[in-house]
This record gives C-alpha cells, structure tokens and sequence, in this order.
C-alpha cells in the first residue's frame, strides 16, 4: 500500500480492534493475530478501492450524452445528492444493485453472508426513499428556497 495515511488508519483500526477484545490475553500469538487482522482490514480496503473504481469506470462509460431536458438532469442531480448523503455502505450497496450484481457477487464483496444481502439492501433502499422524499416535497432543498429572477419573454406574462 503506497499511502502512508491509509496504512496508519489501518494500523490504528487493527490496535483498536486489539483493545476492545475481550479476550485478549487468551491469544497465544498476539503477533500473529495482528499481522492477520491488519492484512485483512488491508485486503477488505484495497476491494473497496477496486469496487469503487469499477462502478466509476462503468458509470463514466455508460452515461448517455448530454441531455437536453432540464427536468431529467435536475433528478439526476438530486438522486445523486441523496445517493451521496447515505453512509458509504449503503452506497456502494445501491451501486452495486444498480450496476447488476447479483446477491452472491454482492456478498462476497461486502464480505457478509449472501441471506444478509436482501435486508441491507431493502434498509438502504429504505434510507434513499426517504431522503429523496423529502426533497420531492421540497424539504432541505436549497433550489426550492430559491426565487426566479427572471422570466422568459412570452411566458408566465399574458403576452
């Protein structure tokens, strides 16, 4: 791992995880079990990295042209925000339903048992409807506070 600042994150989080064990002194090679917690955590770290760069690769590649309707991009916007308003795992759990993985693939990578898959998902889905409804009623939307400044000829003024 080239990144310093990641390697230290890593290292804290297998030190941490070390003391809220609560059986800690029953490890006969605390050496060991460290060099596997941090090597895991490491793994699991590059995978999200991996994942992320995928979805971002595909999603570049399959986005359509420039769109000429305002409406559809302003929902994309918005569905963007709220996207990015979740926590980073139900993100990546929408992504990954979105871009077709299946439940197994998605298990795997999230490192969970394929049964769990279904629920983390439906609460994910759950967390995104209903962020996104509130912006659909205009609730924590900084455009819906806005006024128009101008009109366009001919409309909105009888002529």
């Amino acid at each position: 791992m080239k990144n310093e600042s990641t390697a230290q994150d890593l290292c804290q989080e297998t030190f941490i995880r070390w003391f809220n064990l609560s059986h800690s002194h029953e490890i006969e090679m605390p050496r060991a079990w460290l060099k596997k917690v941090v090597s895991n955590l490491a793994f699991n770290h590059l995978r999200h990295q991996k994942i992320q760069l995928k979805w971002e690769i595909g999603y570049r590649e399959n986005c359509l042209p420039e769109s000429t309707n305002m409406t559809q991009d302003l929902t994309r916007i918005e569905v963007e925000d709220v996207l990015s308003s979740l926590p980073w795992k139900d993100q990546m759990l929408l992504k990954m339903k979105m871009a077709g993985l299946s439940y197994k693939e998605i298990a795997e990578i999230m490192n969970v048992s394929k049964g769990s898959v279904g629920t983390m998902l439906m609460r994910a889905m759950n967390k995104f409807k209903s962020s996104y409804a509130g912006k659909e009623v205009n609730q924590n939307h900084e455009l819906s506070k806005r006024k128009p400044t101008f009109t366009i000829f001919g409309e909105g003024t009888g002529n």
